[in-house]
């Protein structure tokens, strides 16, 4: 049985037509996904105005380590506001100018699952 489930986005459905739930793991990383990517004032389906992250307004910045730290602050912001089932271990957030594109790395601990795990999300940046 287990101790986190949410649905997934995709709403993939099995053979006997229910539907399939994310569980542990999956669900925390569809979770922080949702939080790193969604803009604060988007309406969401928590209906919450301020739920998300300002992640996508730094992407328009000028890329120099003022920013990525920015980023990684915000991104540690923003979870620990809106994820109660994880601790941070680490935030690392790189850029790769050349190919438009900064990669930002979660390192996490489940809380009652003791269970570490890593999310890598890489968002385009426009030039």
């Amino acid at each position: 049985m287990p101790t986190y489930s949410d649905i997934p986005f995709d709403l993939d459905i099995n053979e006997f037509g229910d539907l399939i739930l994310l569980e542990d793991t999956d669900s925390i990383r569809q979770s922080l996904r949702t939080i790193v990517l969604t803009k604060i004032g988007t309406k969401t389906k928590f209906q919450n105005p301020i739920f998300g992250s300002a992640t996508a307004d730094l992407l328009f910045e000028k890329l120099n380590p003022f920013t990525l730290s920015n980023l990684e602050q915000e991104v540690e912001f923003a979870i620990e506001n809106w994820e109660p089932r994880v601790q941070i271990e680490t935030i690392n957030v790189e850029s790769d100018v050349g190919q438009h594109e900064i990669k930002i790395q979660i390192t996490y601990s489940i809380i009652n699952l003791q269970i570490t795990d890593e999310l890598t999300i890489n968002l385009s940046v426009l030039s």
